[in-house]
């Protein structure tokens, strides 16, 4: 006579938290959401959210050798530079405009606000705006190396923007947004 007790197993419980967590990560990962929409007569009303984990790991499974070049020589040069301008832009105050041009067809502006970097540019055929988090992006790439130019330099940069809205396009046939949350 064998002295069975009803329950789970070992193996069951294993399994069911593994599942657990695969359906419960994403929804504590960043997101990345891209929405597109188009007017008539071709109307498009797309949204595509992804986490950032998942697009992580679905490169780390793709050979690195097809994605990653390396970086122009004149970058590397320009490193100190670069980190020492970023520098700059992080510690300056809010309300600072860096750049301001005006064409006849077109405005551009760079500015900070509310701790990030603004890219506005505003033409006759649409409207750009790019935002992101000077200090994030500071960090970003103080911790790259400098070397080769990639799909996970492009990923620790989106990471480190924050929540919000990183991109808008506002333009006649279509508008789209790229938002990190």
């Amino acid at each position: 006579m064998t002295n069975r007790q009803r329950g789970a197993s070992t193996l069951d419980v294993v399994v069911l938290a593994a599942l657990l967590a695969l359906l419960v990560a994403p929804l504590f990962m960043g997101w990345l959401v891209v929405d597109v929409r188009t007017p008539a007569p071709d109307r498009v009303n797309l949204k595509i959210p992804v986490p950032l984990g998942l697009i992580r790991l679905g490169l780390a499974l793709a050979p690195d050798r097809e994605m990653t070049v390396e970086a122009p020589a004149e970058l590397r040069r320009q490193k100190d530079v670069a980190l020492a301008v970023l520098k700059a832009l992080d510690d300056s105050p809010d309300g600072t405009t860096f750049v301001r041009v005006t064409s006849p067809d077109a405005r551009v502006r760079i500015a900070k606000e509310g701790g990030r970097l603004v890219v506005d540019v505003d033409a006759d055929d649409a409207r750009v705006r790019c935002n992101l988090r000077a200090d994030a992006l500071h960090r970003a790439l103080a911790r790259w190396d400098w070397q080769h130019v990639g799909p996970d330099l492009a990923l620790d940069l989106l990471s480190a923007v924050g929540p919000g809205q990183l991109v808008s396009v506002d333009a006649d046939d279509a508008r789209v947004r790229v938002s990190v949350f």
